[in-house]
């Protein structure tokens, strides 16, 4: 048995990292990167975590390359109507 998990803090880890999953899956990127954080700090060993961090990274991405395409879609978009 891992002895992580019997650590002082370890079920405020597990909380912070399940809230954060959950923020994650629900496209809720600031309050996962809060909670995800949070929970690295705490356990910052933890590959778990980490996978987690590295999916919100993705759909961060993600989402500033939708942003910026959009952006480029209305400034086209706009100019062509001149």
């Amino acid at each position: 048995m891992n002895s992580a998990y019997h650590a002082p803090g370890c079920e405020q880890v597990k909380a912070l990292f399940r809230r954060g999953s959950s923020h994650l899956c629900l496209g809720n990127l600031d309050e996962a990167r809060a909670d995800l954080g949070r929970a690295a700090e705490l356990s910052p060993a933890d590959a778990e975590i980490r996978r987690a961090l590295g999916r919100l990274q993705a759909k961060q991405a993600a989402y500033s390359e939708a942003q910026r395409e959009m952006t480029r879609r209305m400034i086209s978009g706009a100019a062509g109507r001149e």
